[in-house]
């Protein structure tokens, strides 16, 4: 649970929520201190979202999302090492995609809108690994 006050009232209240592409959340509200404000709060940890009792090492690592995508892929770096470099491969093992410089935290969008429907194997790479970290992506 995440406490989040906007006065000293106690009577501040959510309306909506919304996770944004680079993982943190964005937290819409009302504070009641004698006149009704709207308030706004964005949270830049992204750690809040992670279920508790998962290891740290899992809440760090990259993330993919939509997965299946219909043609862009968002890709966040995981929150420690170094600039990593992405690597889309057809089930062949054939690159289809490759780009550098999604540093820790970060988000970069793919355009896969020009790949055939299918699978294919999503690889992000740093010098902080020994193995890439990789996940099957399907594209609709």
């Amino acid at each position: 649970m995440v406490y989040t006050s906007f006065t000293m009232a106690s009577d501040d209240q959510a309306y909506a929520i919304a996770l944004q592409p680079d993982g943190r959340i964005l937290l819409a509200g009302q504070t009641f201190d004698g006149q009704g404000i709207m308030s706004v709060a964005r949270y830049n940890n992204p750690s809040l979202l992670a279920p508790v009792g998962i290891p740290t090492s899992e809440v760090d690592r990259p993330m993919a999302w939509p997965n299946p995508t219909d043609g862009t892929l968002h890709v966040r770096g995981g929150n420690s090492g170094s600039a990593a470099r992405i690597v889309v491969n057809d089930l062949m093992g054939r690159p289809v995609h490759t780009s550098c410089g999604l540093h820790p935290g970060d988000v970069q969008s793919i355009d896969l809108s020009g790949l055939s429907k299918g699978c294919y194997i999503l690889q992000v790479f740093n010098d902080t690994r020994d193995s890439p970290w990789t996940v099957r992506i399907a594209k609709q």
